[in-house]
Order: C-alpha cells, then sequence, then structure tokens
C-alpha cells in the first residue's frame, strides 16, 4: 500500500539490517539511489497525521551527524488503505523545528510500548476507554486482542 503514495515506476529496496539500525528502511530508486525512512500508522484516531510525525530518542543525534535518511514517508492507514501520508525533508525538519527534537519531551509508552494514541484507541475499541498502558494486565488484554486481529506492527519500538 506504500507504493500508493509514490510516483508510477518508483522502486524500493529494502534495506540491510546495518542500514535499517541506522535509520533507513529501504532505498528510493527515481533518478538517483535515495535513503528512505518509512513509517506506517494503521487505525489511528481521526486527525492523527496532524500530530503523529515521531522519532525514536536515539534519532536526532542520527540527524546531527548526517547519517539518517533524508526523506521520511508517513503514512496512515485505515483498514489496509492509505487515509494520509506525508513526505518529509528530515533535515529541512531537523533545522527548523522548534523546540528541537533533543529538547522534546519524552512521552512515556507504558509497559507494551504502546503509543498513546494507538493505546487508547483499541483500548476503546474493546469497550474500555478508561484502560491505562502502564496496567500490565490491560496492556497484555489490548496486546492480546492486537495479536488476535493480526496487528502486531501497531505496537511500538524503542519509545517511536
Amino acid at each position: 500500500m506504500i507504493r500508493l503514495a509514490l510516483p508510477h515506476g518508483t522502486r524500493l529496496e529494502r534495506a540491510d539490517l546495518k542500514s535499517d539500525y541506522g535509520g533507513i528502511d529501504a532505498t528510493m530508486l527515481c533518478n538517483y539511489h535515495c535513503p528512505l525512512q518509512i513509517r506506517v500508522r494503521k487505525n489511528r484516531p481521526i486527525q492523527a497525521a496532524d500530530i503523529d510525525i515521531t522519532f525514536r530518542p536515539t534519532e536526532p543525534r542520527m540527524m546531527a551527524a548526517g547519517t539518517y535518511a533524508p526523506i521520511a514517508l508517513f503514512v496512515w492507514m485505515r483498514d489496509g488503505w492509505a487515509e494520509a501520508g506525508k513526505l518529509i525533508d528530515v533535515y529541512r525538519m531537523y533545522d527548523e523545528v522548534k523546540p528541537p527534537l533533543e529538547q522534546r519531551e519524552r512521552i512515556p509508552v507504558g509497559v507494551a510500548q504502546y503509543m498513546p494514541s494507538t493505546f487508547a484507541a483499541h483500548a476503546a475499541e474493546m469497550g474500555h476507554p478508561e484502560w491505562s498502558p502502564w496496567s500490565p494486565a490491560q496492556a497484555r488484554a489490548v496486546a492480546a486482542h492486537d495479536l488476535a486481529l493480526g496487528r502486531r506492527a501497531q505496537w511500538s519500538v524503542g519509545g517511536c
């Protein structure tokens, strides 16, 4: 589905594991090679595309060093269909965003490492909007629900 957000004929080559750890998911082949960071958000609350651009705590350091993928593609999916997308010039964003990424608050996401908006949406979907990602029993129940629906990719990795 990510291909729908890219120009016709664009080729994507998956990154190797070393590159992936360096913040590069794929290389986009247009007229030249361009490392690309890809983030997919699934079944997020309405207007999530306006607020749900996140980076791992280690990524600003890579941006400062100039080793991060220069372009990031964020895609928001609903029920398997692309609902919104943003293509971001990472280095321009890094230079111009206020406050700088390094100074932004780190948002804790509970024992199962959920994004707050994802946990809230899935707990509400289960009929428990009052649940907390900090309750191990509640986080396990939401995780079991997600796994049963094939949504393991919804979990965040490393605080992202």
